[in-house]
């Protein structure tokens, strides 16, 4: 048995602030937990780093998991037993470790390590990953609905042009009746 077996940290400052009222959470976690994260951290960025080129990945993102891998490091020093980390960094871990599509052709496939943390954090800070992934799922495909917005205008545009063209057929129509 290491001599960091056992050993628990409590993670200050998880405050979620979008919340109303502000709410602070007592979040503790296995040093041995915390460890492991962090050194998963740096190989999910890494697997990150093949697939995301996006601005707002390599801007934010990328420093918010080096950041959060940095704070959860701080497990490993033995007179520590409580570091800080954001409520949000917590969500981000949580989303890493359930992240299956990101682990299944990694040597972690299917580890029930990562779910079971991923369930105690989550247990203490009242997030429930699969209801948020279904409300992004919903948000996506609503956003998906709105963008056929240019699609509609164009039809509607052809529509009212027809009608515009029978009206006016119509009205020539008329003048040549009333001429004769």
């Amino acid at each position: 048995m290491s001599k960091d077996s056992g050993r628990i940290v409590r993670i200050r400052r998880a405050y979620n602030m979008k919340s109303h009222p502000i709410q602070e959470y007592d979040v503790t976690c296995p040093a041995s937990d915390l460890v492991f994260i962090s050194g998963l951290i740096l190989r999910y960025i890494s697997i990150l780093d093949g697939y995301r080129k996006d601005i707002q990945y390599l801007a934010y993102y990328r420093n918010k998991f080096l950041s959060i891998s940095e704070k959860l490091a701080g497990a490993n020093n033995f007179s520590t037993d409580e570091i800080p980390c954001a409520y949000g960094s917590l969500v981000l871990v949580i989303c890493m470790l359930r992240d299956e599509n990101i682990w299944a052709e990694t040597e972690y496939a299917g580890s029930s390590n990562f779910r079971r943390i991923a369930e105690n954090l989550s247990l203490q800070i009242g997030y429930d990953y699969d209801t948020a992934i279904e409300k992004c799922r919903k948000k996506a495909e609503k956003e998906d609905a709105d963008n056929d917005v240019g699609d509609e205008a164009m039809s509607l545009m052809v529509k009212k042009a027809k009608r515009e063209a029978e009206y006016q057929k119509k009205k020539k129509e008329e003048k040549e009746r009333a001429k004769k």
